[in-house]
Order: structure tokens, then sequence, then C-alpha cells
């Protein structure tokens, strides 16, 4: 680590905001990316209950309907 952090002062200043801007954009991203994969599995959670609820639904009626008969 101490020898990647001499090169880098070494760096002109220039490529020394070049590292550090990509480093920010990555980080960004990966931020960007654990909320995106967070909100699709709570999406995908949700629709996941919702068709288990239609289908506990239409089981219920049809039940009901068989005992109308």
């Amino acid at each position: 680590f101490e020898e990647a952090l001499d090169d880098f002062c070494e760096l002109p200043q220039a490529a020394r905001d070049t590292v550090v801007q990509t480093a920010q954009i990555n980080a960004i991203m990966l931020f960007l990316e654990n909320r995106i994969f967070k909100l699709a599995m709570i999406y995908s959670s949700f629709c996941l209950l919702f068709c288990l609820s239609v289908v506990c639904l239409v089981v219920i009626i049809w039940l009901l309907i068989l005992n109308i008969d």
C-alpha cells in the first residue's frame, strides 16, 4: 500500500486528479449498483407476494363456488 501511495504522490497533479475522479466514479457506480440491486430484490419480492395473493384468492373463490354447488 505504501509503495502505491508513493507512486501516486509522484504522479503529476493532472494524473492524480484523474485517478481520484476515476475512484469517485467507481464508488458512485458501486453505490448505485447496490441500490438498484436492493430495489430489484424488493420489487421482485412484492411481485411474488402479489402473485401468491392472487393465486390464494382464486383458490378461495373456486372453493366457495364448489361449496355452493
